[in-house]
């Protein structure tokens, strides 16, 4: 019965052959002709400067929130170093939105930040020195809040 059997399967084989064996091992031929290129063309809105120069606004009050956090409660020397990095970014992506005469108010307190850069930066902040740089903070906020929102750029926006 194993015979029988084991010789059909033979003969089976033998007449179809190993067509799709053969085929799963055997290299294709490589296709050398260009592919085509499908360019879409398309045209996008330009992003509101709005919703931008909010974003940015935010963000440098964001980070100098979290910078008096820090200097208040943890006293993360990396985390400060981050905050003041990233408030500074986001200010000189103000300006941008800014005529001169906003970017001349705006760079009083980018140099002021810059100050207070140069103090974190340094090896060592005593306790009186982070209230000091705190309250000159908290004075930055209070002035970009008061001059530099949306609504109160008005005058000075491009």
């Amino acid at each position: 019965m194993k015979g029988k059997f084991f010789i059909i399967v033979l003969l089976v084989f033998m007449i179809c052959g190993c067509y799709s064996l053969r085929k799963k091992f055997v290299r294709k031929k490589k296709v050398t002709g260009e592919m085509p290129v499908y360019v879409d063309f398309k045209t996008y809105q330009e992003p509101k400067s709005q919703r931008i120069y909010e974003d940015y606004y935010l963000f440098a009050r964001g980070w100098l929130e979290e910078l008096i956090k820090s200097l208040t409660f943890t006293g993360n020397k990396k985390k400060q170093k981050q905050a003041i990095d990233e408030a500074l970014m986001n200010i000189e992506q103000m300006m941008v939105f800014l005529n001169q005469e906003g970017k001349e108010e705006l760079s009083l307190i980018y140099e002021e930040l810059l100050k207070i850069k140069e103090k974190i930066y340094s090896s060592f902040l005593n306790d009186i020195e982070k209230e000091l740089i705190v309250k000159k903070i908290e004075k930055i906020l209070h002035k970009l809040h008061s001059q530099f929102s949306w609504s109160e750029i008005a005058k000075w926006r491009k």
